[in-house]
């Protein structure tokens, strides 16, 4: 059990029924009947932030507040049943490692590509200038509410005159709106392993054909150098600032046209292109994936930007998982996938399972499947914030999953004022710490972005 400057009250949990064939279990149980068995069953004291006791759950996970009991494992020995109980915070990892069965790792859990993605002291994120004020300043900014009563108001610091950074934001929203015109213009390019040599000794002048201007990002278009980096890692490179709209500035001034706008993204796909091998498989995993491939606004769908904007710049995915919990019929969803990417689409019509191991959580697909050499890009958007969280932090805290996953799409709902009355009742958690799980996924050699 983990220990904790905090307390909770403790709270009442009605499991399912469990049974035993042994006599001495039943003495040592009192007979209820199924209305007392629906009551109070379990119950945790919690003081001076240590588990005092704890009677064994049937069931899986019990809230308390900001806590959740979670049974991580069961043993049964003769008559005894037990189970090991964690008590874990919202905000730390589930303390659980999962025995991945990959042949791409080791028995030590150490990934056997050559090309493995560079060590922690090899790679270093660098935070632009803007980022890093709005990080160290979020309580100050408002940031930090995580109640239905109040609510970050997101778009403040990019109208505030008097602010320290907003001339760097006004410098840095022209580069992108630059930025954004050459990629509208960017000529789309074939898939570029197919250029590749078994070699790899052309893999420079390949990934040259993917810049979209012949300095590269920061000289020839952010000159203000108001991105955030990655350096000793192949596939991270240049990233947008990550600002606490959470989406494209331009829904402070009309929400309705800009709120799938996907054009404040930066995709640094010369860095990426420096990681792949002829064999490299490019993987897309959709978690809430949606059907609304063909939009009729003034944006594309994002399901669809993402897909078209890899494509153009040579990067044509291979498999395409599709993970989404509302029912749909085969028929339909084919009829809906356009043409370019039937043969890669895989539909699976379930919900995501956010348990570390669990067969139906798409982590476990990917780290039992895939290896350092293929390119994985993982969104998350199912609005459910209890389930959304948990598998973001998984993603922060698994070594072998950090390892595989390059891009990392996250819409995560949070208390901020502008979404108020679209997220109603699935807003969980603040801005100020969504910003910093976002920090730390970078931080940690994933390049993570907001998802709109």
């Amino acid at each position: 059990n983990r220990n904790h400057s905090s307390t909770a009250p403790s709270s009442p949990f009605s499991p399912s029924r469990s049974s035993s064939n042994s006599n001495d279990d039943s003495k040592k149980m009192r007979v209820r009947t199924e209305s007392e068995d629906r009551k109070l069953r379990t119950r945790a004291l919690i003081q001076r932030g240590k588990v005092i006791a704890v009677i064994v759950l049937s069931s899986g996970v019990l809230s308390l507040g900001r806590y959740q009991l979670s049974i991580l494992s069961r043993m049964q020995s003769g008559s005894t049943v037990g189970a090991t109980i964690g008590l874990v915070r919202e905000d730390m990892d589930e303390s659980l490692e999962c025995a991945y069965h990959n042949p791409h790792r080791n028995k030590d859990g150490q990934s056997t590509s050559a090309s493995s993605s560079s060590t922690t002291t090899q790679y270093k994120y660098s935070p632009a200038s803007i980022e890093q004020y709005i990080l160290e300043n979020a309580s100050k900014l408002g940031y930090d509410t995580s109640d239905n009563t109040q609510f970050a108001d997101t778009c403040a610091i990019l109208r505030d005159t008097s602010s320290p950074i907003y001339n760097d934001l006004q410098s840095y929203f022209a580069e992108l709106e630059h930025y954004n015109t050459l990629v509208r213009e960017f000529d789309p390019i074939p898939d570029l392993r197919l250029r590749l040599h078994e070699s790899g000794d052309n893999l420079e002048e390949v990934c040259n054909s993917v810049k979209i201007h012949p300095e590269g990002l920061l000289k020839g278009v952010f000159q203000r150098q108001l991105l955030s980096s990655a350096s000793g890692s192949g596939s991270v490179g240049y990233m947008e600032p990550l600002l606490p709209t959470m989406r494209s500035q331009k829904i402070c001034n009309d929400l309705d046209t800009y709120l799938l706008s996907m054009e404040y993204l930066i995709h640094d796909f010369h860095a990426m292109c420096q990681k792949l091998k002829k064999h490299s498989k490019l993987v897309f995993v959709d978690m809430g994936a949606s059907l609304d491939f063909h939009d009729s606004d003034a944006h594309e769908s994002p399901a669809i930007y993402v897909n078209s904007i890899y494509s153009k710049f040579g990067f044509t995915f291979d498999h395409i998982y599709a993970y989404e919990i509302t029912q749909k019929s085969p028929p339909h969803v084919f009829e809906s996938v356009p043409n370019e990417l039937q043969s890669a689409y895989h539909w699976i019509n379930v919900g995501v399972d956010p348990r570390p191991c669990a067969k139906m959580n798409p982590f476990t697909m990917i780290a039992n499947n895939f290896s350092p050499d293929d390119l994985i890009v993982v969104k998350l958007d199912i609005d459910t914030p209890e389930v959304e969280s948990r598998l973001a932090r998984q993603l922060r805290d698994d070594p072998w999953i950090l390892e595989l996953v390059d891009q990392f799409y996250f819409e995560d709902h949070v208390h901020q004022l502008e979404l108020a009355e679209r997220w109603t009742g699935t807003m969980n958690g603040s801005v100020k710490r969504s910003l910093e799980l976002m920090s730390e996924i970078r931080r940690k050699g994933v390049a993570a972005h907001y998802w709109p």
